[in-house]
């Protein structure tokens, strides 16, 4: 198979690092400046878009051709540029990225720091940064460059020149990291995965604009009225100080060391009249945070969607999926009584009446980012496990997965079924905080009754029981080995 190995530079007004590849390819005024690229090991091909050049027709067919494998560092970038470009997505299927194997093989993801730790011939040029800056993003306007928001090659040609050599550098330097890297090769479904994961960003998640607008409003709204409340209290120029605050508590018989929220629940749990009021309020304007509306905010598309949420083996030294973005992968859990009617008065602006109906603001706007609730989600969890088609892996699914009989039906004609047995005690204690664990318990239910209520769908899916219990990691696969050779499903 054909190798194509590429690099290009671009010039966005959105900021990559905080909105994301997709954002920054949705900006009016996205553009390719540079493109550099080569076949296998031939020499380095550099394309000056920026000063009129085309793409050749030998690089526009290669891009779509199944038969021309594709290769980068952090190669989604450049997918998504030129699927930007293109006004197509390009199939993630044929494109392959040597930040990926890097990170299969625990080294770093930075191509400088990838090429030093293979002791690479081919290093990245020191002038990157600079030129980067010069070029690829919003100058600062000022009466020396006349008053510009951007450099362009005409404004530095012998810059423009060196940024032209940076360009083509990459991809001599991606080119040898990748011949290093592939003597020890990514597995094939590592890769399935790895085109999965593109296809799910370039879908990306549907926001409600209004929604998002309105709880930044209303939480502004609250914080200024809570900050407010709490000069009137304290009679404090600034009562968020933590040394002003300190010398009021003082003053008024509760001397406190620190301001922890640990301690702040404790003391205010002792505490009455003002200072109790006035602790609850720091409690409460501690928990105001709209982080992750603002990430949607300043991510979200023309499409009206959020994309490059996932990080296919980002996760440092362990290759899992990370979080990009957004975070979705620690979204606080859903118990409002009433999800549709805290969802409208959001939409409406209207905070003094959500703080009526459902007491904490910040935590109703917390739990707002999960719209669909339990419901949704086992909903959802069934819809896709429904659907998985593949061979030779693993699936290690949530236990809610045994309520859906769809999706139970389809994993047990997919393949064997184990049930880890594992005794409530034990459950309890490896679970810790159910919270953090992502535990979601129905109201009024614990988790007892949450564990006897599932044990009996586990053994009656499962075509295996591994007894867990009093076994570490390595005994307990042991186990579970044993019983599928037993079934006929390993070799031993």
């Amino acid at each position: 198979m054909c190798v194509l190995h590429l690099d290009i530079e671009t010039y966005s007004s959105a900021a990559l690092p905080k909105c994301g590849v997709y954002r920054y390819c949705d900006a009016p005024d996205f553009e390719i400046l540079l493109l550099s690229y080569a076949f296998d090991d031939a020499p380095v091909v550099t394309v000056d878009m920026a000063c009129g050049e085309s793409l050749p027709d030998e690089f526009l067919h290669a891009l779509e051709d199944p038969d021309v494998l594709k290769i980068a560092h952090n190669a989604a970038f450049e997918r998504v540029c030129f699927s930007k470009h293109l006004g197509r997505w390009l199939d993630p299927a044929q494109w392959r990225c040597t930040m990926v194997m890097a990170w299969y093989r625990t080294l770093p993801g930075k191509l400088a720091d990838v090429a030093v730790a293979l002791d690479v011939t081919e290093k990245k040029m020191e002038e990157g940064k600079d030129l980067i800056r010069y070029f690829s993003v919003p100058c600062r306007p000022t009466q020396a460059n006349g008053g510009r928001t951007r450099n362009l090659p005409r404004h530095a040609p012998q810059k423009w020149a060196t940024y032209k050599a940076y360009n083509a550098q990459d991809v001599e330097t991606e080119r040898a990291v990748c011949h290093a890297l592939l003597r020890h090769p990514l597995p094939e479904h590592e890769w399935a995965l790895y085109a999965l994961d593109q296809r799910i960003n370039d879908r990306g998640v549907r926001v409600d604009r209004l929604l998002v607008k309105n709880a930044m409003a209303v939480d502004q709204t609250f914080s200024e009225r809570a900050f407010q409340r709490a000069k009137a209290l304290t009679g404090l120029e600034n009562p968020g100080s933590v040394s002003q605050l300190k010398a009021w508590l003082a003053d008024m018989d509760m001397p406190m060391e620190s301001l922890s929220k640990r301690i702040v629940q404790e003391k205010a749990a002792e505490a009455d009249g003002i200072v109790k009021e006035l602790l609850e309020l720091r409690l409460e304007l501690s928990r105001t945070s709209v982080k992750k509306y603002e990430s949607m905010a300043r991510c979200i598309c023309r499409d009206g969607r959020v994309h490059g949420l996932l990080q296919f083996g980002g996760a440092a030294r362990t290759f899992r999926w990370a979080g990009r973005l957004v975070q979705v992968q620690n979204l606080p859990q859903n118990h409002l009584p009433d999800l549709s009617l805290a969802r409208d008065i959001v939409r409406s602006g209207d905070e003094e009446q959500l703080e009526l109906l459902f007491g904490s603001v910040p935590g109703t706007l917390s739990q707002l980012i999960r719209t669909h609730g339990s419901d949704g989600f086992l909903a959802l969890e069934e819809s896709i496990c429904a659907q998985l088609d593949v061979n030779n892996s693993v699936i290690a699914t949530g236990g809610s997965v045994v309520y859906e009989p769809n999706a139970m039906a389809h994993l047990s004609q997919l393949g064997t079924v184990v049930y880890l047995k594992l005794g409530y005690k034990a459950l309890a204690r490896r679970l810790g905080n159910l919270e953090k664990r992502g535990v979601v318990l129905r109201p009024g239910q614990t988790l007892r009754m949450l564990y006897d209520e599932r044990v009996p769908l586990y053994e009656q899916y499962a075509h295996i029981t591994v007894d867990c219990g009093g076994q570490d990691i390595e005994h307990t696969l042991r186990r579970v080995r044993r019983a599928l050779e037993k079934q006929g499903n390993v070799t031993k």
